[in-house]
């Protein structure tokens, strides 16, 4: 998980405040790991305050499968309605391929069976980035129909956003019986900043 300053938790209004957040941190990446593709998430609440960012892969960007359970873990942990896709690029090959447009498409209905919105997608590398929402390719995308989400997958996200659940109404039990925020979270397992907002 990235730690951001305030005031990179401020809005998200738009791509370039994204990139902005995710260009030094790809920078610090490529220092060690130049050759690797990188994939972040991004998860907000409502207001598009950011509620976090994790580095959830990393490898040859031609090898890069992720399961939707994955990328959608932290979001539905830290209770996030909208979030954001990164991948980052080696220089020079920033052109969104059909894979791209599927990962984000299987992604988005994902998203929309856990109400969890999926508000772009972007390609990047350390000079510039790609936007799928900023090129109208994130609402084409929303409109399609295919991809279909595996039965596999549904029930993986589904059991996800069940456990999760059960964890929260369980800390907010233990929250109005007096319980202090460490049995807590030794209890459920969710972070103190989580038990605290409930």
């Amino acid at each position: 998980m990235e730690t951001l300053t305030d005031n990179q938790k401020n809005k998200l209004l738009n791509s370039r405040d994204v990139y902005a957040v995710l260009q030094p941190l790809l920078l610090r990446e490529n220092a060690i790991r130049k050759s690797k593709g990188h994939t972040w998430v991004i998860g907000m609440n409502s207001a598009h305050h950011v509620l976090f960012v994790e580095l959830i892969s990393m490898g040859p960007v031609n090898r890069m499968s992720i399961a939707p359970k994955e990328i959608f873990r932290m979001a539905i942990y830290k209770m996030a309605v909208k979030m954001i896709l990164v991948n980052s690029r080696p220089e020079g090959t920033m052109e969104i391929s059909e894979a791209d447009k599927t990962m984000t498409a299987l992604l988005i209905k994902a998203g929309e069976r856990i109400n969890i919105e999926v508000v772009d997608h972007l390609l990047i590398n350390e000079k510039d980035f790609v936007s799928f929402s900023q090129k109208g390719l994130l609402s084409r995308l929303k409109r399609a129909k295919l991809p279909v989400l595996t039965e596999a997958d549904q029930e993986q996200l589904e059991e996800l956003q069940s456990g999760t659940e059960t964890m929260l109404a369980l800390a907010i039990k233990m929250k109005s019986r007096g319980y202090d925020v460490d049995e807590i979270k030794e209890m459920t397992g969710l972070r103190k900043t989580t038990i605290a907002k409930l």
